[in-house]
């Protein structure tokens, strides 16, 4: 598994970073948590991978600074 705590730039770079699950023909997982300000950049990546990226949304989440 692969969590991505940021989005890297440029968005090619999103598939060599989740390159590195499921190595030897095993099944991986790619998490990446990003606020609404990053949605271009998810754009962008969308447009670069093949497959779907799956959007989970999680309401009411908070950071410290926001409080």
């Amino acid at each position: 598994m692969v969590v991505n705590f940021d989005l890297p730039l440029p968005a090619e770079d999103y598939e060599h970073r989740i390159g590195r699950t499921g190595r030897g023909g095993q099944h991986g997982r790619a998490v990446s948590l990003l606020s609404a300000s990053e949605i271009g950049l998810l754009r962008q990546i969308q447009r670069v991978v093949p497959a779907p990226l799956e959007r989970v949304a999680v309401p009411d989440v908070a950071t410290e600074a926001s409080r």
